[in-house]
């Protein structure tokens, strides 16, 4: 098939560009630049410009490439868009090797440029391209998104469209292409270096490759593309479960195909540092959700976990403050997801089974004289456990929980004047506590109520459920 025929195919199958498009080619001068631009003009579906970056790497050489590629746009008849950068400052300043802050700075060029005038970009990388890219992931031991290559199309800054419409032509295909044409091109002197790690790929292990393998080019090109498929399938069912997680924390995660969970916590962990985070740190954070607490460093920030959920270590967490709710019967919210239900003694068994992680407290007329609310943690607060026949501070019963410091000041007590006498232990089974029906059953668990407090009218004692709807 002839090259043009490929390119064609590879747009139209892969909607990668409409007739009538604008497109910006990412210009070079190298031979796989100039072939796009060629093929792109030939085709003659599209409005056509060119871009081209001038890294301020190599000099004389870099100079060079400019002015070819203005020669060549201004006998095509293509408009040329060029800039300069200093990549090696560049470099320094964002703390990134020369090769990353290049093609960083780059795309940041190209991206803006396109967007003035609403313009997809296309990049000339090609089958052999793709190649390199699926063995250098290898080598580095990546997930399935990494075994899938360099993608047809992508969104790159400002929602534009960055696509490679070569991904089916090898590098043979594209100089045979040019030498009919007797079209020259320039050769980046870089690439005969055998120091950066692709170029040793390119010019010792794929050469190898392709005697053992005559078809490793379009082998692997067929292979990405049926990988592609499988982590789209995936990703779509991620992005149904990160929907979840964003309601309900680890909840919605525990339990969860790894392939899934994985997806979503790396997906979230971007999100908060702006960097992808390699597999080894995605299994340590989520090693921390499921856990439900602790903070973790990553490429680009700290994460730590609060509530379920994974938010910027060291953030502060704005939320309304909390002011105490009275007592009464009936089921009533409180705060971030805890519930109330307060009930007389005849009425236990409705909530004998309301949550696995409730807890359970049966309220003497005594208690209930002193008029306990709902609140958050006071200082000097202790509570009773009748499990152990001690009492100890709030403070110490939460470090002995392990209760993360972040939690303590949102956990829910219920208690007059410094006596608490119920609280959830951070979701917890609280120590002592049992179920409504082993309550009941004990002679002294509901005494009268000689005096109803207030907001409690009917007599009889109460008993009362703390827990969480969504956790």
């Amino acid at each position: 098939m002839k090259i043009i025929d490929k390119v064609r195919r590879r747009i139209r199958e892969g909607g990668l560009l409409r007739p009538g498009d604008r497109v910006l080619a990412a210009l070079s001068g190298g031979a796989d630049s100039v072939a796009l631009l060629l093929i792109l003009l030939e085709l003659g579906e599209y409005d056509v410009k060119a871009a081209h970056l001038n890294h301020g790497i190599r000099g004389e050489e870099a100079d060079g490439d400019e002015a070819f590629c203005r020669e060549l746009c201004g006998r095509l008849g293509v408009p040329l868009e060029t800039a300069r950068a200093d990549v090696p400052g560049e470099a320094k300043a964002r703390k990134v090797s020369e090769e990353t802050a290049a093609r960083d700075v780059r795309y940041e060029f190209l991206c803006r440029t396109a967007a003035e005038d609403g313009r997809a970009i296309a990049t000339a990388h090609t089958a052999c391209d793709n190649a390199e890219t699926v063995l250098f992931n290898m080598g580095r031991g990546t997930s399935l998104s990494g075994l899938c290559g360099i993608p047809p199309c992508r969104t790159g800054a400002g929602g534009v469209r960055i696509v490679r419409p070569l991904l089916d032509v090898t590098r043979e295909e594209i100089e045979d292409y040019l030498a009919v044409r007797g079209q020259d091109f320039r050769t980046d002197s870089t690439n005969f270096s055998l120091i950066p790690t692709r170029n040793r790929l390119r010019r010792l292990a794929v050469p190898e490759l392709k005697k053992i393998f005559p078809g490793f080019f379009e082998s692997v090109s067929r292979m990405t593309g049926l990988l592609r498929e499988d982590e789209a399938f995936i990703f779509a069912e991620a992005e149904k479960l990160a929907e979840e997680y964003r309601q309900t924390g680890w909840k919605a995660l525990e339990g969860k195909p790894g392939a899934l969970v994985s997806r979503v916590v790396r997906e979230e962990c971007e999100r908060i540092c702006g960097v992808s985070p390699e597999e080894v740190h995605v299994k340590a954070v989520t090693g921390l959700l499921a856990a439900g607490r602790g903070v973790y460093s990553l490429p680009g920030g700290r994460v730590a976990v609060i509530g379920g959920r994974l938010v910027p270590a060291g953030e502060e967490i704005k939320r309304e403050p909390v002011s105490p709710v009275p007592l009464r019967k009936g089921e009533y919210p409180l705060w971030d997801g805890w519930f109330a239900a307060v009930f007389c003694s005849d009425s236990t068994e409705k909530y004998s089974c309301v949550n696995k992680k409730a807890n359970f407290a049966a309220l003497r007329h005594d208690i209930l004289s002193r008029n306990p609310v709902f609140r958050t943690r006071m200082p000097g607060d202790r509570v009773f456990l009748p499990g152990r026949g001690v009492t100890k501070t709030l403070k110490k019963l939460f470090n002995e929980e392990k209760v993360p410091p972040e939690e303590r000041d949102r956990i829910p007590v219920l208690a007059a004047g410094s006596d608490v006498y119920l609280l959830p232990v951070g979701g917890f089974e609280a120590k002592g506590t049992g179920t409504a029906g082993e309550t009941a059953g004990k002679t002294d668990a509901f005494l009268p109520e000689e005096k109803p407090s207030a907001g409690v009218r009917e007599s009889g004692a109460l008993g009362v459920y703390l827990f969480r709807k969504d956790g």
